[in-house]
């Protein structure tokens, strides 16, 4: 699986400019692997979006109502849209905080070729650290 990173200056600057494409960095993993992380990716978008579509729609129609909106259309059309923010918000954070990856990839450097990788399972780092060698091994130097 690849997994993007951005330095630090590219992170803030691309709100501005455009900037360099980011690194991808390359981490086998089997294909159970690979689908545990997908299904659970996709289960928390899905729940997320069920959640936050219901919560934005309810707090709509409170809104609403308090503020004494009785016209039928109305209260429509600010509960469907309630219904779409929510829920697009609600699927976003859920992917977003069900993404637990099995590495975790921090403070790259382009400058100074340096990158920080951390893996959930300590005994993993060894195996594709050797893989990693091997790959340089037969590419041979730059």
């Amino acid at each position: 699986m690849s997994f993007p990173i951005a330095s630090r200056w590219d992170t803030v600057s691309g709100l501005v400019i455009a900037s360099s494409q980011p690194l991808e960095v390359p981490i086998p993993l089997c294909e159970t692997c690979q689908q545990r992380i997908r299904a659970r990716q996709h289960q928390g978008g899905m729940r997320g979006m069920q959640v936050g579509a219901i919560l934005f729609a309810a707090l709509a129609m409170l809104l609403a109502w308090s503020q004494g909106w009785e016209d039928v259309s109305l209260l429509l059309v600010v509960g469907l849209a309630a219904l779409a923010v929510g829920g697009l918000t609600g699927f976003l954070l859920g992917t977003l905080l069900s993404k637990r990856l099995p590495a975790e990839l921090g403070r790259y450097s382009p400058s100074q070729g340096t990158l920080v990788l951390r893996f959930r399972h300590p005994e993993y780092a060894a195996r594709v650290l050797a893989a990693m060698r091997t790959q340089t091994e037969q590419s041979g130097p730059r």
